[in-house]
Parts: structure tokens; C-alpha cells; sequence
């Protein structure tokens, strides 16, 4: 709670002072007396924070009138209203949030003072049930009441559970003094019917929406809700909810917005649970917090700071600015810090998490989403999917935003705007271009980690036919690969739905040779040409081999994989594996949306079927179309460069732990993890001895050997290849992806 927004001195005595029986209307006013109480009427209408802070009263849970003072998550929705305003559009907020965080107390006193002010206008308050709803009613209506006589708008009857008209409660006068004729109607969903139609909303609190039924949510958001509210910068409206396992509207509202990013219709924001500091249980002596909670921490750290005087929270990319370091806006006293989760608050979560893990899995998800700490762990558990538990709260830990946004030209260069305090600049990542590329389309290509110089890299390729229109996406997943205990992380992801294969493959030999020529497994069962231009025209030099584990000869002269029914699904029972003890760290988020859909079908296969519903999620009535490209791509990646190995890695340990001798004129390799290793004799049947890796990709020289003339450098082929000596490409033509 927020020491700023406490009510400014002298208020208490200004209201006391015009509640006399002398003062307690107009025309018993002196004109100075009045002309104070119209300035002080202009600053309520100038300013929410003044008015709330010092004249709207609330009522708290332990049935205790006091004044409304902006709390931590309150706040942080406010600078989101004033952030939009200040761009000169309407409000339209999606939050999504824990429960109990006082959201919908916060945007039911925005929309009375709106109301207060605004004349002729209409608001809105729906909820997902008749007594949910008059409850947010009840907020304004307590507001209205104990506001001061002076503040307070003249009301017409009350119809307690439908509406409040704030006009002149007598027919006679209204015709001289007709009040603000502004209505506030309240519904619920159960009962709601053609709402808004034939006129329009201003202001309007949409609450709990993902506990409405869906086809009457979506008919609510992309039916009436679409033409009642106006493109105008005085509108205010506000959808918030807590999210329900079948809450699968939501969740597709929310991905699509959060995707469109500035362009689109409703601004998204999360909140969550740990900006509660009432959760917050002392812990004991030696109770030390385990891995979901230490994840938890580190995440609060990434995303969120904090003033280290004011204790004011911000984003850590708050309106395009990096705020770490950088002074408090509103106290100009202290700076934004990492936002520390506190171990009491990691007790609380903790308790929470094994109270609900010794109840049973359904519990286990009702907490998850009902204590979220990210917008993944409170969406994954909205449908059915294969992968496991621990899988999806491993991925929903590890979600990140990407380091960089952009593309790879037709001399293989990569081209970005650089971030400058959070924001995209006009500075390109490419040395010596002057290009300002922030704002510009088609920039497919993100990026977490740029290039490690001496790193291994895995790359998956999932062909689509590039149509666009929705259909199915191209992508590129780039792993680096870790050696044990360390994992594979995620570093880039090119993903398109208009790239045809034929500059796919230019695409994806830029991304592979940038990436120190990583190893690149390309989808090769229903489209060749990406797998074909990259082997015979494009020369790329480190192909994945197909392999016959059930045969003596296991490396096989054919090239790229091909998925068939049996394959298929151990490929998704390794990638599960691996995601769910930590061996592959992923960072992306759309990721983490096609695994919730990743299922087994009705004809026996697995995955996510490309038209899912008849009728798609916002009701247009056409075919939606549901991927499981990204995942598709991240497996060709893991198994092109692990199927001959453990699924888990060891711990790494000196060769001296194998009884391996230092010297001897055989030289072993590993491919795999790199490991080195001298032996007298040559075994061609000898796998790598490290624990964890135990690879049969094993490359053997003797020591006596002499060096070629003319040896590979493979650095050379990030420049040119033999058939193509004058450059990266045949046409230097700039493609655009």
C-alpha cells in the first residue's frame, strides 16, 4: 500500500468544515466559499488519484469503512491507464490475474469517478453471475453515498440490482437542472441479452470473464462489446479475470493480444500472487526454499523492480524504458532495484504448493492458477495436452523475452534493432547498418543469445508450404548444446506462415552457419525442397543422417528425418523427458501455448490437428487452425543431435574417473559432448565413457597421422562454399522473409 496516496492534509477538515448545517448548501455559500469548492471540484475532475485518495471510501473485508488507498497492484493498473491515455486512445485493458489482488475494487472506483465527470455517457458493469455482480455494483454505490455533498451527482431512483441514473431525481426540474442523464447498468452473464445493442458504452468493467460460459464470452467481446464501445480517447474499459481450467477463450483472447503487441485492441497485463505481501508466513529455522520457489524468485527479479526507497513497483521494461537503475519517478529519492521475493513469501508459497500436492494433481491445478505467478503457469492447465506436469511448469518457469526481433539478409547478416533502456532503437545489430528497422514487418527471425564462439548448436526445421492466411508456420529451432550437467537452452526461433520453402532454405543456412554450422535436422516427410537445396545447392555442410538403431550399419547414406507413427511418438515422450527434469531449457512463449494443445487425436495420432473447432475462437463462424509447428521443430532439433545418447546428463567428470590414460597414439573424440580421450588400441564399437552422454558418435585419429595440405576451415564457410565462391548466396537480391 502506497504512502503517496494518502489523503492530503486538510481534507478531513475541509469536509467537516462544508458539513455544517450553515454550509451544507449552495445557496447558503459565500461566492469565495464557492469558488473554493469549484476549484476543488475541477481538481477531482482533473485527476482520479486526487479524487479517490481523498474522497472515495470503500468498504474492507473485516466490514471497516476507510478510504481508498491505491495498493501495489492497483497502482500498477493505473499506470497502465494513464500510459494509454498518454498515447491519445481509449483504455481497453485484459488483466489477468491472481486472486484476491483488489483489481476489480481499483476499476469500479475508475469507473464511478468517470461517471461522476462525464455527462450523457453509459457504463457497463457485468460479472459472470447475478450476485458477483451487484457485489461490484455495491462498490460505487457505497462510493456515491459517502461522498460530500457538494462532490456527489444527483441520482434518480436506484434499481439496486439493474442500474443507477444519475439525474434529477424530480421530473419538474429537469427541464432547468437535468443533472449528468449518465446511466450504469449492471448485468450478469446469466441474464445478459443483446447487451449495448443500439447504443454505445463508454466505460465498462467486465469481471471474471473466464468464468462465463464461452460461447456467450466471445459473443460479448467480439459481438456487442466490438460496435458498443467507441474509438474515442475518453473510453475506459476494463476486462479482468482469474483463469478457470476451461477458461479456453481466454486464453486465446489473451495470446492474440499479447501477440499483436501495440497494435492491439485490448492492453494486456498480468499480476501476480507475490504483489500480495499479506501471503506471508515468518519461515522457520533451516527451511530453505526448494527449486519451484527459487524459480519463482528469479523470475520476480527478471521481470519486476522496485523503488528502494518508496517501494514503488514498475515492470522491468516499463513503457519502453528500462527501469533497473534508474530513479524513482514518484520519489525521487530512491532507484528501481530487482523486485526480491521474500523468503517469507516463498514459505507461504510453499506451504500453499505442498498443502495442494498432498491433496491430489486437481488441486495441484486449482492452485496454480489460482496463486499465478506468470501468465503460462496460470494458463496451463486451460486444456488437455500429453505433455506432463512437471514438463509444463518447467517450460512456464523458463519463458523469456527474446534479446532481439528481426531478420537474416541475402549475404547472411543478421539485421535487429539493438534495445536502448528496454526500447527498440534506430541502432541495427548488423556493424555497419544504418537501416532504422524498429517498426518494420516481417521480422520472423528472435533471438535470446547471440553466437558463442566455440559452442555447438542443434537446429530443427519444420517445413510448411507458406500460404499464409493462418495455416501452417515454418519454423527454425535453435538449440546450444549444453555439456553435462549443463543443458540445452534455446537461443533463436525463426517462425513464418508465408515463407515458401525454396527461401526457407536460404533462411535456414544463414541461421545454421551463423550458429557455428550447428547441426541442422530438417523435416523431410511430406516436403524435399528445403531438405534438397540445402544439401545439393546450398552445400550446407552438417547435415543430420538418418540412423537404423535396429540395424549393425546404424548411420545410413540418407539424409534428414522423416516421421512416421512409430517415431513420431517417441519423439514426444523424449522431448517430454527432457523438458521435464531440466535437460532442455526453452525460452519461447508460443512454445509453451502449442504444448497446452498437444494431444492425442481422434484417429490415434498426437498433435495439435490443424482445424480443431468448426467455428473459430472469435466467432467469425471459419475454421480455426490449431500448430504444433514450434514444437515439431524444437523435436528435430533435440533428437537430431541426442538420439544416439542418454536422455538425462551426468554429472561431468575428468577422463581420470574412467581409468583412461593420458597418453597413447589413438586419439578419441566425442562429437557429442566434446569429451578427449587416449587409447592404446582402436575399438570402432567404443562409446564415449562419460556418464550421461555414453555416445556412439565417436571420431578416432592416430597421432602419427599426417596433416592434409590443404586442410577444412570451417569458419571459411560462413563466407563462401566451393560452388558458390563468390558468395553466400547465388543473388545477392535482398529476400524478404
Amino acid at each position: 500500500m502506497s504512502d503517496r496516496f494518502g489523503r492530503d492534509p486538510g481534507t478531513e477538515e475541509l469536509i467537516e468544515y462544508y458539513n455544517q448545517p450553515e454550509r451544507c448548501s449552495w445557496v447558503l455559500l459565500s461566492a469565495k466559499e464557492k469558488r473554493f469548492l469549484q476549484e476543488e471540484i475541477l481538481r477531482c475532475m482533473n485527476s482520479f488519484e486526487y479524487c479517490a485518495r481523498n474522497y472515495f471510501w470503500i468498504s474492507t473485508k473485516d466490514m471497516r469503512d476507510v478510504p481508498l488507498r491505491l495498493m501495489d497492484t492497483q497502482e500498477l493498473v493505473l499506470e497502465a491507464v494513464n500510459r494509454l491515455k498518454a498515447k491519445g486512445r481509449g483504455v481497453r485493458l485484459l488483466i489477468i490475474k491472481a486472486r484476491q489482488l483488489y483489481v476489480s475494487t481499483f476499476v469500479e472506483a475508475y469507473v464511478a469517478w468517470c461517471c461522476m465527470f462525464q455527462p450523457n455517457a453509459n457504463a457497463l458493469v457485468l460479472s459472470y453471475d447475478t450476485p458477483h455482480a451487484a457485489s461490484l455494483f455495491s462498490i460505487i454505490l457505497h462510493i456515491y453515498d459517502r461522498l460530500p455533498w457538494w462532490l456527489r451527482p444527483m441520482i434518480g431512483p436506484r434499481k439496486y440490482m439493474e442500474e443507477l441514473h444519475l439525474i434529477n431525481p424530480d421530473p419538474e426540474l429537469r427541464a432547468i437542472d437535468p443533472g449528468l442523464n449518465t446511466r450504469i447498468v449492471v448485468q450478469s452473464a446469466g441474464r445478459y441479452t443483446g447487451v449495448a445493442e443500439g447504443y454505445r458504452i463508454n466505460f465498462a468493467h467486465i469481471s471474471e470473464l473466464g468464468s462465463m460460459d464461452e460461447g456467450k464470452a466471445r459473443s460479448l467481446i467480439f459481438g456487442d462489446l466490438r460496435w458498443a464501445l467507441p474509438d474515442d480517447p475518453t473510453t475506459f474499459a476494463v476486462i479482468e479475470s482469474r483463469v478457470k481450467r476451461s477458461a479456453r477463450f481466454l486464453e486465446r483472447l489473451w495470446e492474440s493480444q499479447v501477440r499483436l503487441g501495440d497494435v492491439a485492441t485490448w492492453f494486456p497485463l498480468f499480476l501476480p500472487i507475490y504483489f500480495d505481501k499479506s501471503h506471508f508466513i515468518p519461515p522457520e529455522d533451516g527451511w530453505h526454499p526448494e527449486e519451484p520457489e527459487l524459480a519463482v524468485k528469479e523470475r520476480a527479479a527478471e521481470e519486476w523492480c522496485v523503488c528502494s526507497n518508496c517501494q514503488q513497483i514498475r515492470p522491468t521494461n516499463f513503457g519502453g524504458q528500462s527501469m533497473r537503475g534508474a530513479a524513482c519517478s514518484d520519489c525521487q529519492v530512491g532507484t528501481y532495484q530487482p523486485y526480491d521475493l521474500k523468503d517469507g513469501q516463498m514459505r507461504w508459497l510453499w506451504q500453499q504448493r505442498k498443502n495442494a500436492e498432498a491433496i491430489g494433481e486437481s488441486a495441484l491445478m486449482d492452485m496454480r492458477q489460482s496463486l499465478a505467478t506468470s501468465p503460462q503457469e496460470a494458463f496451463q492447465y486451460v486444456t488437455e495436452t500429453l505433455f506432463s506436469k512437471a514438463a509444463m511448469d518447467r517450460v512456464a518457469s523458463s519463458i523469456r523475452e527474446p534479446l532481439a526481433v528481426g531478420f537474416m539478409d541475402s549475404q547472411g547478416v543478421f539485421h535487429a534493432p539493438r534495445r536502448h533502456s528496454g526500447a527498440e532503437s534506430a541502432i541495427c545489430w548488423a556493424r555497419g547498418c544504418t537501416r532504422n528497422h524498429a517498426g518494420e514487418p516481417d521480422r520472423f527471425l528472435r533471438v535470446w543469445e547471440m553466437p558463442i564462439e566455440g559452442a555447438k548448436y542443434s537446429v530443427g526445421v519444420d517445413v510448411a508450404s507458406g500460404q499464409g492466411r493462418g495455416h501452417d508456420y515454418s519454423v527454425i529451432w535453435v538449440n546450444r548444446l549444453g555439456i553435462p550437467p549443463n543443458p540445452d537452452v534455446q537461443v533463436a526461433c525463426f517462425r513464418s506462415d508465408s515463407t515458401r520453402p525454396t527461401d526457407l532454405a536460404l533462411v535456414a543456412n544463414a541461421i545454421g552457419r551463423w550458429y557455428n554450422n550447428a547441426l541442422m535436422t530438417v523435416d523431410y516427410t511430406n516436403f524435399q525442397t528445403v531438405g534438397d537445396q540445402l544439401r545439393h545447392y546450398l552445400n550446407y555442410p552438417n547435415l543430420y543422417q538418418w540412423k537404423n538403431l535396429d540395424s549393425a550399419n546404424v548411420l545410413t547414406p540418407r539424409y534428414h528425418w522423416v516421421f512416421n507413427s512409430r517415431n513420431k511418438e517417441d519423439a514426444w515422450i523424449q522431448l517430454d523427458a527432457w523438458l521435464a527434469d531440466g535437460s532442455l531449457i526453452v525460452r519461447d512463449e508460443i512454445f509453451a501455448w502449442e504444448m497446452r494443445h498437444f494431444a492425442r487425436n481422434e484417429d490415434g495420432s498426437i498433435g495439435c490437428p490443424e482445424r480443431k473447432r468448426q467455428q473459430s475462437w472469435d466467432g467469425s463462424g471459419e475454421e480455426e487452425y490449431v500448430h504444433d509447428d514450434t514444437v515439431t521443430a524444437c523435436q528435430l532439433a533435440l533428437l537430431g543431435a541426442h538420439q544416439m545418447d542418454r536422455r538425462v546428463p551426468g554429472v561431468q567428470v575428468s577422463t581420470d574417473a574412467f581409468g583412461l590414460k593420458a597418453t597413447g597414439p589413438w586419439v578419441a573424440c566425442c562429437l557429442k559432448c566434446g569429451l578427449v580421450w587416449h587409447r592404446e588400441q582402436y575399438n570402432a564399437a567404443e562409446r564415449c565413457p562419460l556418464e550421461g552422454c555414453k555416445s556412439i558418435m565417436v571420431k578416432w585419429r592416430h597421432e602419427s597421422w599426417d596433416k592434409p595440405e590443404n586442410p577444412i576451415r570451417f569458419e571459411d564457410m560462413s563466407r563462401s562454399t566451393p560452388s558458390n565462391p563468390s558468395g553466400f548466396y547465388p543473388s545477392v537480391q535482398e529476400l524478404t522473409f
